[in-house]
């Protein structure tokens, strides 16, 4: 992505990461009961709160990417001589993030776009089984890489069709599939599987299971 040279600070993922979050944090914040607000914040101003946390969030991706630079450079060679006698031919394997250094700006831009799709479920949500709303974790880490994916082979209109994608489906995943499964005999209430194949996979051994009567 072009942008001005005044503008160029942007392409920093910290800073740009930093002000979509605090973005997004201060609109949610705003539209939340006031009451239920000044609860969750316990006095503290609420403007306030949702930077701080909005800033925590940011500082714990950098501590993650950090961590992954670390695995990368000093972890992986000082396991390769193991590695070679035990599993001969194997390959390391990371996380997502680790494709987030190759286009920071489209890991946000991904991001954003998959907030719009997880948002565009819960709003169509009362015609679904059951409100969805949007997983702010599963859909950045997810939805980053997307954007990543995206951008390499559509540039900037793949990032946001990837992110986009990636956001509506796994929401509307979870609505569909949330009434197959009981989790609440298990004392789970409200949350589901934080990623697609998981609920894909879910979804599936239900269906063998209904075919034999389990």
């Amino acid at each position: 992505m072009k942008v001005p040279k005044s503008l160029d600070f942007l392409k920093d993922m910290s800073v740009l990461m930093g002000i979509v979050m605090v973005l997004v944090y201060v609109v949610t914040a705003l539209f939340v009961d006031p009451a239920k607000m000044a609860d969750i914040t316990q006095g503290q101003n609420t403007i306030l709160f949702a930077i701080i946390h909005a800033l925590t969030f940011v500082a714990g991706v950098l501590v993650l990417l950090q961590g992954v630079r670390m695995f990368l450079g000093e972890i992986i060679p000082a396991f390769k001589g193991v590695g070679e006698k035990i599993v001969p031919g194997a390959k390391p394997a990371l996380d997502v993030p680790i494709f987030y250094s190759f286009a920071p700006v489209a890991v946000t831009i991904g991001f954003l776009a998959a907030m719009v799709g997880g948002l565009l479920v819960t709003f169509i949500s009362k015609w679904l089984p059951v409100v969805v709303l949007p997983s702010v974790i599963g859909l950045f880490f997810m939805g980053g890489a997307a954007g990543v994916f995206g951008n390499a082979v559509g540039g900037r209109r793949g990032a946001v069709v990837g992110g986009f994608f990636l956001g509506f489906t796994f929401s509307l995943l979870i609505a569909l599939a949330y009434p197959l499964i009981d989790v609440g005999k298990y004392g789970v209430q409200g949350l589901w599987f934080a990623s697609p194949d998981a609920v894909i996979v879910v979804i599936l051994m239900r269906l063998v299971g209904m075919l034999f009567g389990v």
